[in-house]
């Protein structure tokens, strides 16, 4: 999700042109057969949006962006804590 969001396609203004394929095949370090399942299930979920037109692309909608927030948040609580068992030795 992170990789379409980082491509335009998360703009608060519908603004973001999305992402494609490749370039999210490219960002998450994905084959072409193993990320279709995970864009289907974004989609399915409401986490993304795909986006027709000449090449087909995929934008991160609000609830999107809002998971993705949580997991940030998320991700830094955790480096947080890490950080504190490390200075506590254990």
């Amino acid at each position: 999700m992170q990789a379409i969001a980082g491509r335009g396609g998360g703009g608060g203004g519908g603004g973001g042109g999305g992402a494609t394929k490749t370039q999210i095949v490219y960002s998450c370090n994905l084959n072409f057969q193993t990320v279709v399942p995970y864009l289907d299930l974004l989609v399915r979920t409401g986490l993304a949006e795909r986006l027709e037109g000449g090449h087909p692309r995929w934008r991160t909608t609000a609830r999107g962006r809002e998971a993705l927030s949580h997991m940030q948040a998320l991700e830094g609580l955790m480096e947080e804590e890490e950080a504190v068992a490390e200075s506590d030795g254990g």
